[in-house]
Order: structure tokens, then C-alpha cells, then sequence
């Protein structure tokens, strides 16, 4: 394939002119105002701009300019601009600049007289694929007045089309032969055999009106019984004037004309109504010479070396008149079409023009309908039917010569295209197919209907799937219409085809979307590789909604019930091995929805709403086991770390942690008082709050108590929950003065010369006789004072003895 033209130059200008030479003067250029339509630059949809009208002046004559469109990215509004130098197509930031065309130099005429401009449009492409050419515009190169316009639909210039005998005839010449011979062949000798369309199939009988039916207006307002209701049930109504089409049903017990919406229904019935209409017109076909009467209109075959004369002036007794007949057309002496005429349709036309206003019943099935004809009386009854085989799609007429009844095949392709077309129309026109006008039920069976909706907003769906029993399932159902995937259509907004293939760069299929196949695992889309390698392709979506991407980033809902993922199985409420909460034993990760879990053999972890087994009787939201032998190592069940910041708890419990070994904390935190200073450890204090060893080598230095809402704060309580922890004060050994500790008292002064520490935030040391001691308690190198800190949530703070050592 070869394909000329950028992608930004694929778009056509609608009400659109150039007129150079403005006013007369060649250096003047008027663009009427318009829209650009462009089909590449938007790979989603058509992108339109709406250009207004443009006036240039006072250009120069030895310059010739590039004509652009300047159209904003994200506007709908652009302009006509010219330019002496070649842009880019986004040359400027946020706009397009798509090349129109150019608008030449002046030139002159021999004499240098009689100045001006031409355009030269450049805007579109031209496509080459095999035998098609695909492009905007044919024109002369050389200055012809001929040209084709594949845009707007338009064909210019004097044309001639040169015949083999070598005689010129024109266009008007080939319209008028045209539209004789056309008029012929479609309204006269195909309405012959069209009669047989006349009965759909022998059995319903088919009305044609200009009106919609009804209960009181003809036909039903004569059957007034029951029985005759039901002799009529299936039988079909044609509006001529609106082409809808009706069907006779019974809705329990009431009657009624429902609208179809079978679209091949309505073709069938179409060329039905063409048959009556000739078969009341009455008119003849003569094969020899006419005899009267015959009138105006009738028809005279000459013959393979004749003409197909008309008549002209009626007769009704008397003899022929040559004067009353003329040439039927001027195109009768075409060889071509006298020997189709002759040797396709006079064969049958004796035999069919003395049944037009018979009786012609057409078979659709696929045994042959003759074999029941077993009486002399019945075959002569049905000589002249038609039966078109389901099976062969074959077309045949029961004829007779002399006392032999046979099966004539029908060649004509216009015949045969009717009955094919009445065939498929045949499975609602013959009750073998139900007609659901409610959500259907099963039992429904391939080539059901169902019209959905209301008598004029309803969609006429037919089943694909047969179904027997069971509930309504939607996939079996589609809009009944014909999808041909040999064949490409574009209707509206709508393409339908068979396989779209997309092809790569290096010339060959990348990806691609097909309606090949029926089976579950028929591939609809694939990616990342050809047509024919689909079924491996690394992306694919099968028919039965499944899909394989060997890569992919997937955001939003996924809703998954089996298969795996990263490994692991997915079954419904779960992602893992199968388990229980209460498991004792099994290996693996189980997720789900209320508890997860890990373990091999020495190891289990797991956390939910209850993940202790049944037998104990208890519920646990955690369970940690690990008892990998290790006969010189360390097992941990639970290694917990929590810092960085100014509080860092790394367990918080509000029930007893009770274990079979010990609990142990390890950390203590050294001070050192600077000289007439009493440090009082705060929040602040690492890494405990609770075990103290201060140095003291400064004189008049001591260490207080710490304040109530540091310890609450490094308990990770509010300051009015009652608390009682246990501090320990350690005089570390390398002390060289005698310091002490203290609680509330009125010596500690702050930097105004208040009292720092006389207030509830401290607490009163007790002594045994439940005392409060205001005082310092002196402590010299290796003494201890083990407290216990008790606040009561609301006024009383006190530091209770616990243990001394001097």
C-alpha cells in the first residue's frame, strides 16, 4: 500500500472559497469563512474549527506564501494566516498550524500584461491499496477543465465516453439509455418473476394497505369468531405508506396486530407488495406477434434478432396494428442486453404471465415438497411453485412437459436474492418460532424473538443460544440483525466488520480485534503478536470473558474468585492455603477476611478476630509460636522496636502481661546535678524515667522527684489516670560530694524566686509514719531510695518508701 500525505494534512475544509486576485487586485487574496474537519490529529474523534472570514492586502508580487490554518489546541475557533516561510505543524506552543495550500507569485501573460495569483490547495492524502486508489480530488495537470470531486460528490468538465464502434456519446446521452434501460429491467420483466413473492410461503396470507390494523377496520373487523381469530393467527399486515409491518397474535385471550421490527420481515414483504402491484396492473407480454386486445403499456419480445416493443394504442378487437406499437427503448440494439433479455427471462414468461393472478405457493424447507404431490390433479395444481432448498440454496419452479412434472432450477440471481431473502424472513412468517413480547422464559430456542420495549420504541432481539430450562440469561439474546464479518460497514457512527488488525512500524500485525470463532476460548482482542499467533498472544480476552496479560498495572476494582496471584491461590474469601483461625498445624500464608496467617512447621503467626484453637475454650486476637531448634542460638517470638521520637512505647497494655520466665528492663539513665542545682527528670530523660543514678561532684546538688504528668506522658496516659510506678535512685559509686533527693518542698527556687517544686505536679515524700517530709534526704556514694510513686487522678501525689540502703 502506498500512502501520500502527512497526518496533519488529514482534514477537508467545508464552505470554504479562495478567492485570489481580490477586487481585481493580484496582491489581495479574500477566504470566506468556514470549518476545517480534521480526521488524524485526534486519535479519539473528529477534531472542528470553526474559521473565520480573511481579507489579505498588500502583498508583495514576487512573493509567494504558504497558507495556513491556526487553530488553538484546546479551542474550536481559528483563522487563515499566511506566511512567506514554512512552519511546523506545532511550531507554535499551543496551536496548530495546518498547511492549507500556496498561494503563488504574480505572473503575467506573454505580453507581461494581466496579472494574478493561482492556489494551490496541498490539504488531504492520497491512499494506494491494490487495486483502490482513495483520495479527495482528480484533476488535469494540464490545464483541463475536467476534474473529479470524491469529497463533495461532483464530477465537472465536458466528458465523452467513446463506445467500441467508436461513436462519442455524452453524459446526457448515457443518462437517458440509462434510465430506459434501468426503468425495464426493474419495474417490468423482474416484477414477472417477483409474482412469486406474492405468498410467502402458500400457507399465511400476507394484506397491503396504506393504514395501520385494527380490531374494527379490514381485515379483522370480519372475524367475528373465535375460530376464525385463530385461522388467522400469524398472519402479516404491510402498511404501504409507513413500511411497518403487523402480525395477527393472541395474548391469552386477546386479539391483537403487533408491530415487528425483523427488518428482513419488512424486505420480504416489500417485494411482495412490488408483485401485487404488477399483478394488478394486468399488463401482457406478447412472445409473438400481439393478437387483440391489448393496451397500453403491454409488451412485445421479437426475439433474439428483434426489439422489445411497447404498445402505444390500445385495441381491444380487430387485428394487429404496427402502428400501435413502438420501440421500448433506444438501447434495444445492444447485443448484451437483447441475449439476457431473451435467453434469461423468455423461457419462463409464457408460463409465468397465465399465473400472475393465480395461485404460486413457495416452499422453504429442505425435502422435496413434490414428493406429496402424488395424483395427476395435484401436480397440475401446483405447477408454477416455487421451492427455494434450505440446504442447497437453490432456487427451483414445478414445471411440466407433456405429462412429465419435474424441478426446474431458476438461474436468475435477482429471483434467487428474493427467495433468500424471504427465507430468512420464513422463521417468524410460519409460527415455527416463538414470539416473546416479555422477558423470555426457557424453553427458547435459536432463532426466537423477543421484542423488548413498547410498540414504537422497541428493539427486535432474536436468540442465539438455545436454552431448555433454567432462568432468563441475557447473553442469549442479541438485536436481530444480520452482522455479514466478510464484509466492512460503516453506518453512522457505527463500524461493524470481522477482524480489525493493527500493524506495526516494522510492517508487520501487532494486535488486533476479531468475531472469528464461537467457542469459549475464541480470542476477541489480543496484543503483541499476529493474527495468526493470537491464541499465544502475551494480552488476549477470550469469548467467555477471560483474559492472560503476562504484564500489567491494573488500578480500580479487581473482583477475583480462583486462579492465583503472585503464587498464591485465589478461592472464594480467601487468598492462600485453606485454613481455619483455630489451626494448630499446616504450612503457608492464609488470608482471610478475619484473620491471616504464616506458619511452616516450627512456626506459626497469625492475627484475627480469634485465632486460638476451639478446644481451649479462649479467644485471641494474636497468636506467635517459634520453635525452630536453635541448641546455641537466640529463637525471638516477638522483636519490637519503637524510637525515635520524644516517647517511644513499644508495648501498651491495658490487661496483665503475665509470661512462665521473666520480664526485665535493662536501662538506666546517669545525671549529674550541676553545683547548687536540684535536677528533677523529666520526659526527657533517657533512656528511663524510672531508674536513676546520679553522680554527685558538685556541692549543694540533688536530684528531684520526677512531676506527675512527665510520668504520664511516658506512659502514654492522660495526667487524671491514676497511676503507681516504682523509681529507683542509685548514688553512683564515683560521687564525690553527698547529694540528696527531695519531693515537695518550699527550697527549690525558680528564676523569680518562687517556688519551683510546691504544687500537686510533685510529690510529698512520706515517711513511716505517713508523714510528709519536706526536707532533703541526703545520699552519698552506693546509697539507694527505692520509691513508689502513686497519683490518685486527682489532688493526691506521694512518694511512698519502699526501700533505703546507706
Amino acid at each position: 500500500m502506498l500512502s501520500v500525505g502527512a497526518k496533519s494534512t488529514q482534514f477537508t475544509l467545508q464552505n470554504i472559497t479562495f478567492q485570489p486576485n481580490y477586487g481585481g487586485n493580484p496582491n489581495s487574496l479574500y477566504v470566506s469563512s468556514g470549518t476545517l474537519v480534521h480526521y488524524a490529529i485526534d486519535p479519539d474523534a473528529l477534531k472542528l474549527w470553526g474559521l473565520s472570514s480573511a481579507t489579505f492586502t498588500n502583498l508583495t508580487s514576487a512573493t509567494a506564501y504558504y497558507i495556513y490554518a491556526k487553530c488553538p489546541k484546546n479551542g474550536d475557533s481559528g483563522t487563515i494566516v499566511l506566511s512567506a516561510t514554512a512552519k511546523t505543524v506545532e511550531a507554535e506552543a499551543g496551536y496548530y498550524n495546518f498547511l492549507v495550500g500556496v498561494l503563488n507569485s504574480v505572473v503575467t501573460d506573454t505580453n507581461g500584461k494581466n496579472p494574478g495569483r493561482l492556489v494551490s490547495l496541498t490539504y488531504g492524502s492520497s491512499t494506494i491499496n491494490g487495486r483502490f486508489i482513495r483520495t479527495g480530488r482528480i484533476e488535469s495537470s494540464g490545464g483541463g477543465k475536467c476534474y473529479f470531486d470524491l469529497d463533495n460528490d461532483e464530477i465537472g468538465g465536458v466528458i465523452h465516453f467513446v463506445s467500441s464502434d467508436g461513436t462519442t456519446k455524452n453524459v446526457s446521452d448515457l443518462d437517458q439509455i440509462a434510465n430506459e434501460t434501468k426503468n425495464y429491467i426493474n419495474n417490468t420483466l423482474p416484477g414477472i418473476l417477483n409474482e412469486i413473492q406474492a405468498q410467502l410461503d402458500g400457507q399465511i396470507e400476507q394484506f397491503f394497505e396504506t393504514y395501520d390494523p385494527t380490531l374494527t377496520n379490514a381485515p379483522a373487523k370480519d372475524w367475528n369468531t373465535t375460530a376464525l381469530k385463530d385461522e388467522h393467527l400469524g398472519e402479516l399486515f404491510y402498511n404501504t405508506s409507513t413500511g411497518k409491518v403487523f402480525r395477527f397474535v393472541k395474548n391469552g385471550s386477546t386479539y391483537s396486530w403487533q408491530e415487528l421490527q425483523d427488518s428482513e420481515v419488512a424486505q420480504a414483504l416489500v417485494l411482495a407488495n412490488d408483485a401485487l402491484k404488477l399483478a394488478g396492473t394486468k399488463r401482457r407480454i406478447f412472445v409473438a406477434q400481439p393478437t387483440t386486445p391489448y393496451d397500453v403499456g403491454d409488451l412485445w419480445i421479437q426475439g433474439s434478432t428483434g426489439d422489445i416493443m411497447r404498445c402505444k394504442t390500445a385495441r381491444t378487437s380487430g387485428s394487429y396494428n404496427s402502428a400501435d406499437w413502438v420501440k421500448a427503448s433506444k438501447y434495444t440494439d445492444d447485443t448484451g442486453l437483447t441475449n439476457f433479455i431473451n435467453n434469461n427471462f423468455t423461457p419462463t414468461v409464457n408460463d409465468l404471465t397465465t399465473q400472475i393472478d393465480g395461485k404460486i405457493e413457495s416452499w422453504f424447507q429442505y425435502s422435496d415438497p413434490a414428493a406429496n404431490w402424488t395424483t395427476t390433479a395435484l401436480k397440475k395444481a401446483h405447477v408454477g411453485d416455487m421451492w427455494y432448498s434450505s440446504s442447497t440454496k437453490l432456487l427451483k419452479r414445478y414445471t411440466v412437459s407433456g405429462s412429465a412434472y419435474s424441478w426446474t432450477t431458476i438461474e436468475d440471481q435477482k429471483a434467487i436474492d428474493a427467495y433468500t431473502a424471504a427465507s430468512k424472513a420464513q422463521d417468524t412468517a410460519d409460527g415455527k418460532r416463538q414470539v416473546f413480547v416479555t422477558q423470555p422464559k426457557p424453553p427458547y430456542d435459536i432463532g426466537d424473538l423477543w421484542l423488548t420495549g413498547g410498540k414504537t420504541d422497541g428493539i427486535l432481539k432474536r436468540c442465539i443460544t438455545k436454552r431448555t430450562s433454567g432462568s432468563y440469561v441475557a447473553n442469549d439474546w442479541v438485536e436481530a440483525v444480520y452482522y455479514d464479518n466478510t464484509q466492512t460497514t460503516i453506518d453512522g457512527g457505527i463500524v461493524t466488520a470481522g477482524t480489525v488488525q493493527l500493524a506495526g512500524s516494522d510492517a508487520s500485525i501487532k494486535a488486533g480485534i476479531t468475531g472469528e470463532g464461537t467457542a469459549d476460548t475464541s480470542v476477541r482482542f489480543w496484543a503483541g503478536a499476529s493474527k495468526g499467533n493470537r491464541a499465544t498472544a502475551p494480552f488476549r480476552v477470550l469469548q467467555d470473558g477471560s483474559f492472560v496479560a503476562t504484564k500489567g498495572t491494573i488500578t480500580g476494582t479487581i473482583n477475583a474468585n480462583a486462579g492465583s496471584i503472585g503464587g498464591f491461590a485465589i478461592a472464594s474469601g480467601r487468598i492462600g492455603v485453606a485454613a481455619s483461625s483455630g489451626d494448630t498445624s499446616g504450612s503457608g500464608l492464609a488470608l482471610l477476611s478475619s484473620f491471616i496467617k504464616f506458619s511452616d512447621s516450627y512456626r506459626w503467626a497469625s492475627i484475627g478476630t480469634n485465632v486460638l484453637p476451639a478446644s481451649t475454650g479462649l479467644v485471641g486476637v494474636g497468636r506467635f509460636t517459634n520453635k525452630t531448634p536453635n541448641s546455641y542460638g537466640t529463637n525471638y517470638g516477638l522483636l519490637i522496636e519503637a524510637s525515635g521520637a520524644m516517647v517511644n512505647l513499644g508495648i501498651v497494655s491495658k490487661g496483665a502481661i503475665v509470661c512462665d520466665s521473666y520480664v526485665a528492663d535493662y536501662g538506666i539513665s546517669k545525671l549529674l546535678p550541676s553545683v547548687n542545682t536540684c535536677l528533677t527528670p523529666g520526659d526527657a530523660t533517657k533512656p528511663t524515667l524510672f531508674k536513676l543514678m546520679p553522680r554527685f561532684i558538685y556541692s549543694n546538688s540533688g536530684i528531684g522527684l520526677p512531676r506527675r504528668d512527665s510520668i504520664c506522658t511516658v506512659l502514654g496516659i492522660s495526667n487524671y489516670t491514676a497511676f503507681a510506678v516504682r523509681i529507683t535512685i542509685i548514688c553512683d559509686r564515683t560521687s564525690t560530694q553527698t547529694g540528696y533527693v527531695c519531693g515537695r518542698n518550699t527550697f527549690v527556687k525558680n528564676s523569680s524566686g518562687g517556688n519551683a517544686m510546691d504544687s500537686n505536679y510533685y510529690p510529698y515524700r512520706m515517711n513511716n509514719n505517713a508523714g510528709n517530709e519536706t526536707g532533703k534526704w541526703n545520699m552519698a556514694a552506693g546509697d539507694i531510695r527505692e520509691f513508689l510513686l502513686v497519683w490518685d487522678g486527682s489532688s493526691g501525689y506521694y512518694a511512698y518508701l519502699l526501700n533505703i540502703r546507706e
